[in-house]
């Protein structure tokens, strides 16, 4: 099950195509496509997320909800 659109004060995760979504920053300007920090895709078993930071690097998760989460953590401390 999909869930197409999924925004929090600073993350907006917008669904791309049937099983992938990408994961922005809200506060970043998006016309540059910079607030882009992640993507994930809906495997057979569950959902892997990619980092825009290092994409050879993929995570696997149970849910849509786990992959968000890692990936707007891994966005903040990369920020900081």
């Amino acid at each position: 099950m999909s869930k197409p659109n999924w925004e929090s004060e600073s993350t907006h995760v917008q669904e791309i195509n049937p099983g992938q979504w990408r994961v922005s920053d809200v506060r970043e300007r998006e016309a540059d496509g910079m607030s882009v920090f992640g993507f994930v895709e809906q495997t057979e078993v569950g959902y892997e997320a990619t980092c825009i930071n290092d994409p050879s690097v993929r995570r696997a998760f149970m849910t849509l909800y786990q992959a968000i989460e890692y990936l707007a953590a891994d966005h903040r401390q990369g920020a900081r």
